[in-house]
């Protein structure tokens, strides 16, 4: 997973959304020069922030993940799942291990 192309669509949602990132990032009770690096794509955020983020947004975690692979289409709900799994794994490497919410850790059982 490019978390640069994360980074990017984060970015441009922002924009669209008429948003500064000072602004977005009060919403989030996250600092602009974190959020700015998240949005270049030189840090992942973290599970918690990615959520609030969509939530912010008002968009599902797939609009926003729909861009790191090559060919999304129409995705199944399968297919989110490995995108989400592949970010939590991309965080665990950056801040550690995590707990994945009740619905995702079902699915993985």
């Amino acid at each position: 997973m490019d978390i640069r192309i994360l980074g990017k669509r984060i970015n441009t949602i922002r924009k669209r959304r008429g948003l500064t990132s000072e602004k977005l990032a009060e919403k989030c009770c996250i600092s602009a020069a974190y959020l700015r690096q998240i949005e270049s794509g030189r840090k992942t955020p973290s599970l918690p922030l990615f959520i609030l983020l969509c939530n912010r947004f008002e968009v599902p975690p797939g609009y926003l993940l729909q861009d790191t692979v090559s060919s999304c289409g129409q995705m199944s709900n399968a297919q989110i799942l490995q995108l989400i799994r592949a970010f939590v794994e991309s965080c665990e490497q950056e801040k550690g291990p995590i707990e994945l919410p009740p619905k995702i850790k079902a699915q993985q059982d």
